[in-house]
């Protein structure tokens, strides 16, 4: 489903759409009309796991909402008690995190990669509160930076041994995605075969076991965004101007 949209109707008063007692994900003029509510349910839980306090997360989601949600103090303190009342094992995860700091003195991502701290019981609050702050988000964005890995080498190892010779060139990681040049005519390619494998079928991420309650393993879906240049849009039309076929055009040009 859609987290952070089904958070906008829990906790930000959206209304439902059809399928959401299903958990399916919101249809596009949903999420046309309540993409501010979103956007603001997601600051709020982006904010929870870099543990933020209400303050600061209500002012992110006026800034992420270019003021178009109101938020104070008291209703930021208010969503994060509803995601932790709705989700407990998040309320979980969080104090586990924080009890790491001081024994064992580690936390791993699911990778086993390991983030130390060294920290004793006499030494001041905020530093143990900042020590908490990056317990707490290290297994998240450590196991993404370690999935991303993963994700680049089957790249490169699909372009350097795979028998189909599609073109492409890998540019950049930017924190979860990967920026790839790639020819017209191989777009349809990379975007339905080499991607979907890569970067999902064989990114598996893999158990968590340092909690006493294991993950299972899982794997991230993508996101594709097709356009000519990085960090623009292109419309359909800017497409087939540039000699791309109207039918890809059609399918990643963004026209209003």
């Amino acid at each position: 489903s859609d987290l952070h949209a089904r958070g906008a109707v829990t906790r930000m008063g959206a209304p439902r759409w059809d399928g959401f007692d299903q958990y399916k994900k919101p249809h596009k003029s949903w999420k046309a009309e309540y993409e501010h509510l979103r956007i603001a349910s997601k600051t709020t839980v982006f904010g929870i796991f870099y543990q933020r306090g209400p303050a600061s997360i209500a002012r992110e989601v006026m800034d992420a909402t270019h003021w178009k949600t109101a938020c104070t103090k008291e209703s930021a303190q208010a969503m994060i008690d509803g995601f932790y009342e709705e989700y407990p094992e998040g309320r979980l995860y969080t104090e586990f995190c924080k009890a790491c700091v001081i024994r064992p003195g580690y936390i791993s991502n699911a990778y086993g990669r390991r983030r130390r701290f060294y920290l004793k019981e006499s030494d001041e609050r905020s530093f143990k509160a900042s020590c908490e702050r990056e317990s707490v988000n290290m297994p998240i964005q450590g196991t993404v930076a370690d999935t991303i890995n993963v994700a680049l080498y089957n790249l490169w190892a699909w372009r350097r041994y795979a028998i189909s010779p599609i073109i492409y060139r890998l540019m950049l990681p930017v924190h979860d995605a990967v920026l790839a040049e790639v020819p017209f005519e191989h777009v349809t390619e990379y975007v339905n075969t080499v991607l979907p494998v890569c970067m999902t079928e064989r990114a598996v991420v893999p158990t968590w076991r340092q909690p006493p309650w294991p993950t299972l393993p899982f794997k991230l879906d993508t996101e594709i965004e097709v356009s000519l240049r990085w960090g623009t849009k292109t419309t359909t039309e800017e497409f087939v101007a540039a000699g791309m076929g109207k039918e890809l055009a059609e399918k990643f040009g963004h026209n209003e």
